[in-house]
This record gives structure tokens, sequence and C-alpha cells, in this order.
């Protein structure tokens, strides 16, 4: 007897990043043959996996494919704001991370039976931590967004300056890259920030360890969906301050109570103010971080939230032949 052939998707987006190798590398381990390329000869049973949504060629919908969105969290909170969720009506379904996204998604008229809710998780075999630790002295803050506008790190660096200027001993460790990235090394000269450093890319071999060594991990996004690095972060027992966006907000409302501190999106005066309730509350932050370790544990294993792809996959091919 012959082998069978796997079913092929067809997974379509801008950037090649650990994000689209996650979602690519899921599609793989449920048994599909995955390309990354679409042409005129691509058979119509084939789906297509879609995202960011902000970037999808809308053309893609004319096709006898079946089209699945794809949702990076900011994409659609990006389109809600910009009044342009109509269209996300004509997908064949989509998938989203979390309870802000799946509502929008709801709200533009997909019917509840095409929303799949995954929320992203993390591999937690390799991010896993058993207790909180003391802080450093100085205290090590970390930041590992891109460097681009939807990220605000220079909100992080005017913050930093405000904390070091006020007497707080602090350094701050800058990780990942992006165009904005000169900016960024030009701002903190400007600010005279001391024991700044940019460390690039930090890879996901290192992260676990690198985590450990931090106290308190930083994100100023303006929109976000679930950060995988601040899962990361949750699940190495690191205290995190994060803007207020809705997706943070969500993640962050613990049934026990909060699993971390958020600050209002673009202040980098209340970034400073958080940043020091965590430090003078030790106990209160102690708390915070013991809740978001477990929270992460229970509800963020990647393994096995990204099972939900199947039978969405399955569904939607069924409907379209």
């Amino acid at each position: 007897m012959g082998t069978i052939s796997p079913q092929q998707v067809i997974y379509l987006s801008p950037t090649d990043g650990i994000h689209d190798q996650r979602w690519i590398q899921a599609l793989k381990s449920l048994g599909y043959a995955v390309t990354t390329e679409i042409s005129p000869a691509t058979p119509p049973r084939v789906p297509l996996v879609v995202g960011p949504l902000t970037d999808m060629d809308r053309g893609l919908l004319n096709r006898a494919n079946p089209v699945i969105g794809l949702s990076w969290g900011f994409d659609l909170h990006q389109l809600a704001e910009a009044g342009d969720t109509a269209w996300l009506a004509h997908l064949d379904g989509i998938i989203v991370d979390s309870e802000p996204t799946r509502l929008i998604a709801r709200e533009s008229g997909i019917p509840e039976s095409g929303i799949t809710v995954i929320p992203w998780g993390i591999d937690l075999d390799t991010f896993f931590s058993t207790s909180s630790r003391d802080m450093h002295s100085p205290v090590r803050l970390v930041t590992l967004r891109a460097h681009e506008d939807l990220y605000q790190v220079d909100v992080i660096l005017r913050a930093v300056a405000l904390l070091q200027e006020s007497g707080q001993s602090c350094q701050l460790q800058v990780g990942n890259t992006g165009n904005l990235s000169d900016n960024l090394k030009n701002l903190a000269d400007e600010l005279q920030l001391k024991h700044c450093q940019f460390i690039g890319r930090v890879d996901e071999m290192s992260l676990p360890q690198f985590l450990s060594e931090s106290d308190i991990y930083l994100s100023a996004a303006t929109t976000d969906g679930t950060s995988v690095t601040l899962l990361q972060a949750m699940a190495m027992s690191v205290p995190v301050v994060v803007s207020n966006s809705p997706g943070n907000v969500a993640l962050l409302d613990g049934p026990a109570g909060p699993l971390g501190r958020t600050f209002e999106t673009g202040n980098a005066n209340s970034l400073v103010q958080e940043i020091i309730a965590c430090l003078s509350h030790p106990e209160q932050t102690l708390d915070m971080t013991e809740r978001a370790r477990i929270h992460v544990q229970e509800s963020a294993n990647w393994s096995k939230n990204v099972l939900r792809l199947q039978t969405l996959l399955e569904t939607v091919q069924q409907e379209s032949s």
C-alpha cells in the first residue's frame, strides 16, 4: 500500500518571525503539509491561514479557497479603531487569542461558530519556575518587544530616565531590534541613561536563563493581544508591569486577583509609579507573581491549546466541499 499524502495548508504572512514559525510548526505537528505561497494552480479546497489581518490581501476572499483569518491580537484592535471590520464577516473562520479580540470578531458579524479561540501559549517544559526570587540591586528591568511604533519602547526609556533621576538604582536591558533601533539608541544617549544595554534578539534557548536573572518585565505596547514574551516572563516568576491595553488588562485580570501591574499607555510617569509600587510592596508583588505563574501553567500550554486548530481546519474543509 502507498502512503497517504498529508493534507495541505497554505500559511500566508508578510513576515517570517518567531510567531510565524510557531504557527507553521503547529500546523505541521497536526500532520499538515504547510507551504507559504499561493498560485493559480492551488487546489480550491486547500485552506489559507492568513495573518496578521491588517496586512491581509483581501483579494484572497474572491478565491474558491476557504480563508481562515489568524489574528495577531493588535490587528483586530487596530481594525476596530479604524472602523474597518465589516469585511471580516466574509472569512470562512477566524482564530483569536483572547476575549477582547473574540468580541471584536463577533461584533464584526462573524458568527460564534466561525470563531475559534486559541490562547497563545508557551512551552511549559522550557519556561518553568517553582518560586519567585529577591530583587537584585540595582534592580534589573527588561523589555523584549520589537523596536516599532506599536511597542513604544521610547516610553520605557523615558520612564527609566525618570527613575534614575529620582535616585532609584536600576539598569535596563533592551532586547529585540526593529526599524526604530537607531532612534532608540540615540534617545538613550540624549537621556543619559546609565546601565542601559541594547542586547538585540535573545534566542529561545537562552531566554529562560535570561528571564530568571531579570527582576521586572516591561511592555509599553499601544495595542496587544497575548504577548508570548509576557507569558514567558510570568511563567519564570518575573513580576510584570505593562501598558493597560485591552489585551493586557484581560490577561492580567486573574480570578483570585491581579497577575501584574498595568500603567496608562504612553505615559512614562504612570509607568514609573507602577515600577515603584512593584518595588515598594514586595509581598503584594510576590502574590501577583505567584498567581501569574500558576495561571500560565494552567491556561497557556501551547501544545495543548493549538490542538483546537485541527477541529477548525476540518470544519472549514467540510463546509467548502
